[in-house]
């Protein structure tokens, strides 16, 4: 994919035409260690190509470094590049995509143009009209500015007991959490409600299933916990499927409209980006990243 400006001065897209070729680099282990906290770093949207892959060959470990600009890919497309890197190994067949994230753009438009737009923008009127519930936590400390950091915590919670109370409740884990992370930001404000956002990967078309492209889409949450914790985590799930069935409205015209921003948001990654072989030999997952957070308040 390359990125250029068209004749209305429009930032697109359009497809490219190189052959890539990932570069081998022969270094020792702490030189690689030392050259980690250079390899991410933001990409120029005209200047070359919205990738980044090597190959790092210690004295005893081999490193596939991947990079991908979020506009050419999302977390899926990993999945799905991965999946082809393996059947490469493995001297299967890759299969060509069928299907395009140029094709489901196209797609949209025309949607678009067939009164969805309309559609969904009534939905998110009858959800959000009138709610003036603030998105951030009221602040608890006077006359210190606010300061950005990321923050990981492990905790130990054990899979079966969280599928267990999610069957009991009716509830996916991704609701599960969705629905707390609500809470707590209700809870901080002294509130019996919450307005943040949420992702989801956009892929309400069983075509997009292997296409490898940017589909991720931004959804508001609005959770009202005046009910019981079940009630609310029931209507959570049932307007989140509503709001990704009306997902052609844009975020950009939710947050005009209603004045709804991702200063507050929680991403639900479940299982995505777990792997444990190449080519049939194990592989471990080492990210790296920028040390910042996504949003004000992120949890992912």
């Amino acid at each position: 994919t390359e990125v250029f400006l068209n004749d209305k001065g429009e930032m697109v897209q359009r497809p490219g035409e190189e052959n890539f070729v990932p570069e081998v680099i022969e270094t020792t282990n702490e030189q690689f260690e030392a050259l980690k906290k250079e390899l991410v770093r933001p990409f120029k949207l005209e200047k070359g190509r919205l990738l980044r892959v090597a190959i790092y060959v210690t004295e005893d470990k081999k490193y596939l470094f991947t990079d991908f600009h979020h506009i050419i890919a999302d977390g899926n497309s990993y999945d799905i590049i991965f999946e082809d890197i393996n059947k490469a190994y493995m001297g299967e067949k890759l299969e060509k995509e069928s299907y395009t994230g140029f094709d489901a753009a196209l797609d949209e438009e025309q949607q678009m143009k067939e009164g969805k737009y309309k559609k969904a923008e009534k939905y998110y009127d009858s959800i959000f009209e009138g709610i003036e519930t603030e998105s951030l936590p009221m602040p608890d400390l006077n006359g210190k500015a606010p300061e950005k950091g990321y923050l990981e915590k492990t905790m130990g919670l054990k899979e079966e007991a969280i599928l267990s109370y999610c069957e009991k409740l009716g509830v996916t884990p991704n609701i599960l959490f969705t629905g707390l992370f609500g809470i707590l930001m209700a809870k901080y404000s002294n509130a019996e409600d919450s307005l943040f956002s949420t992702i989801y990967n956009g892929r309400n078309d069983s075509r997009l299933e292997n296409t490898v492209c940017m589909l991720v889409k931004t959804l508001p949450v609005y959770c009202d916990f005046s009910g019981s914790t079940k009630d609310c985590l029931t209507e959570v799930q049932q307007q989140l499927i509503n709001s990704m069935n009306n997902d052609i409205y844009p975020f950009s015209q939710i947050s005009h409209e209603f004045n709804i921003k991702a200063d507050a948001m929680v991403i639900y990654q479940g299982d995505n980006f777990e792997f444990d072989t190449i080519g049939g030999e194990f592989a471990s997952e080492e990210p790296v990243h920028l040390n910042a957070a996504k949003a004000p308040v992120s949890v992912s």
